[in-house]
């Protein structure tokens, strides 16, 4: 067994991310047992893993040797990577401890393991969460209960109709709404980091997509995301929509969970919070004054487990997958419904998160350029041509600076 600590950065979460040849079952078990304090790390991450060209120090002994292992790195401040920046002083020291919180319990249980016994042809679903560290269950029960969460689904419909809590009409609009809502947030999503680097082409000299105020673009996309979603909702948010309203959203997070369980079944867990929604779903069909304290306690799952993600994608893959905040936020929103239909004043919410919008914007821009701080980065590679008998100097840098110019002053170098 190989636990292998990295750094993609110099801060941030330590996720886990489980190396091996055949399932993952009883790695995880066993690292579950292990029983380290504060556990950061999901499936949906372990699938997309497997499918990308990334490799890492543990690759040599997957590969090499069929041995097995475990890789925590921080992928934060992904900027400082290779850089002049990428010192000890720029280091999180959270995240150096956090690591450790991964290595100490994993010594000790593993040290006194039978490490002959970890292979396994099975894998299982997992994720984090708070109070239970770790949850997981086999790959081979999303399809049940994916079926089981439409069932359900169905059924609360229906009731829902049949006591009349539920509006066919409130039941559409809910329907219309939250759908020009995903395509209004999905296409400000997919059209995002184009329309910042035809604004800041200096964007395009950070080659991987994740420049120093990156966070507050985030931040930006997400409030904007919301703004979206309460600017379009509030013409519909009555009380008595509430369970109305919620129907809808629903039914995109199963289509969502659907697709995953038969494509990309690592993400099958986005139907845990369905599982909650369908209990908030059951509460509406049935009260028309529900207990706010129970609406809200079962929205912590979405919370929880799904909004880490909006912050995972585009620090690990670049500002590229903006789309994947605006959706998120989006589909987390969706699930809240019910409890926004009882604010007041739910119009001067659109108002607010407008504002800091804005807010958020004007301090990315006030921290677009580079300085003294957050330096240009640059890049010089030497070229040999073995055929040609030359070398080259080359470089990844859409404007040398005055370091990389004095490089590429003769006619035949490139650049």
């Amino acid at each position: 067994l190989v636990l292998n600590f990295e750094a993609r950065g110099s801060g941030g979460p330590s996720y886990m991310l489980v190396e091996t040849n055949g399932g993952n079952k009883t790695l995880i078990k066993e690292f579950i047992k292990a029983n380290p304090q504060f556990p950061v790390g999901n499936s949906l991450a372990y699938s997309i893993y497997k499918m990308l060209p990334n490799d890492t120090d543990l690759t040599r002994f997957r590969e090499d040797a069929n041995i097995d292992g475990f890789n925590f790195a921080f992928i934060d401040d992904h900027f400082d990577y290779h850089t002049a920046l990428d010192t000890y002083a720029r280091l999180d020291v959270s995240s150096l401890k956090h690591q450790a919180s991964y290595l100490m319990p994993l010594l000790t249980y593993f040290s006194q393991a039978d490490l002959s016994n970890l292979k396994s042809e099975e894998d299982l679903v997992y994720f984090n969460t708070p109070v239970f560290k770790m949850v997981s269950y086999p790959f081979s029960w999303a399809i049940p209960m994916l079926i089981l969460a439409v069932v359900l689904f169905i059924l609360l419909v229906y009731y829902g109709i049949q006591k009349q809590t539920f509006k066919f009409a409130n039941i559409l609009k809910g329907f219309g709404a939250f759908t020009v809502i995903l395509i209004i947030n999905g296409l400000i999503g997919y059209f995002a980091w184009s329309v910042l680097n035809a604004i800041y082409p200096n964007y395009a000299e950070i080659l991987q997509g994740f420049p120093y105020n990156g966070h507050l673009y985030i931040w930006a996309f997400t409030f904007l995301s919301i703004t979206v979603c309460t600017a379009v909702y509030h013409r519909f948010y009555k009380p008595e929509n509430a369970g109305s309203l919620l129907i809808a959203p629903m039914f995109y997070w199963l289509v969502l969970c659907a697709i995953v369980t038969f494509k990309l079944r690592g993400a099958s867990f986005f139907i845990i919070p369905v599982y909650f929604a369908l209990v908030s779903l059951f509460v509406l069909a049935r009260q028309k004054k529900p207990n706010m304290f129970l609406l809200v306690l079962l929205c912590v799952p979405v919370l929880t487990m799904i909004s880490p993600l909006v912050t995972m994608f585009p620090v690990g893959l670049g500002l590229k997958l903006l789309i994947s905040v605006t959706l998120l936020v989006t589909l987390i929103y969706g699930l809240l419904v019910g409890i926004f239909s009882f604010f007041r004043y739910k119009n001067r919410w659109a108002v607010l998160f407008g504002i800091a919008t804005i807010v958020v914007f004007l301090m990315a821009n006030s921290q677009s350029g580079f300085s003294e701080e957050r330096p240009k980065p640059n890049s010089l590679v030497y070229f040999f041509d073995s055929d040609a008998k030359e070398a080259y100097w080359a470089t990844y840098d859409k404007i040398p600076d005055a370091w990389t110019d004095t490089y590429f002053n003769q006619p035949n170098d490139t650049v």
